[in-house]
């Protein structure tokens, strides 16, 4: 018996992005903080639905607040509350890609000061996954065939298959906001999703006959 493997890696233009976009402010009590935060994020949620309509959707991700406080005096005091931070994470998941820009342009434009990234992905990965593993498959059955002939011998059956994956790989971007001008946009490149699979095959072969 022989074992092999085949590999396989499928690449596809990407159906869907993740924005995640959010508001921090400062002031020197928590509830400013939060009122602040509440009325800066309102606007930008406006915004932003206005953006992408129907084609996608909105949720929050993180909300928090916390004291900041004063550096360390000399004299070894302890550190004294400063004020406040509110921070509020939204992610944004569009199913048309080509928004992801005007997207950030307008969220940054209406008070958002943090885009923490972009990633992109496939809504639905069946048929990519299948794919892969497919051909992954082909190419181990592929190498045993080679393998057989190159010794003189011939596949009898296969003994056993086993999958290693697929390994789904989504195209990452960093994107922190670029010039505020209304004639700039957020340059962004969604290249491509790719999914890895591997198949390991045990086949039996039938002896040569002397």
């Amino acid at each position: 018996m022989l074992r092999t493997t085949g590999t396989a890696t499928v690449k596809v233009a990407p159906d869907e992005a993740r924005i995640t976009i959010g508001v921090v402010t400062q002031a020197p009590t928590a509830e400013q903080a939060a009122r602040q935060n509440a009325a800066q994020v309102d606007q930008v949620l406006e915004a932003v639905r206005a953006e992408i309509g129907d084609a996608g959707k909105l949720k929050t991700n993180n909300y928090s607040i916390f004291p900041e406080y004063n550096r360390p005096s000399r004299d070894g005091s302890a550190p004294e509350i400063s004020g406040y931070r509110a921070q509020n994470m939204i992610e944004a998941t569009l199913h048309d890609i080509a928004k992801v820009a005007a997207v950030i342009d307008v969220a940054t434009k209406n008070g958002s000061n943090q885009v923490q990234g972009v990633n992109f992905g496939i809504r639905d990965e069946t048929e990519l996954r299948a794919k892969a593993l497919q051909e992954a498959a082909q190419k181990a059955r592929a190498n045993a065939n080679a393998l057989a002939q190159a010794l003189g011998l011939k596949v009898r059956r296969i003994v056993s298959v086993e999958e290693g994956g697929p390994t789904v790989v989504q195209p990452y971007r960093r994107a922190m906001p670029m010039a505020m001008a209304a004639d700039v946009s957020t340059p962004i490149e969604a290249g491509e999703v790719e999914v890895q699979a591997t198949v390991t095959m045990t086949v039996e072969f039938d002896q040569p006959v002397n």
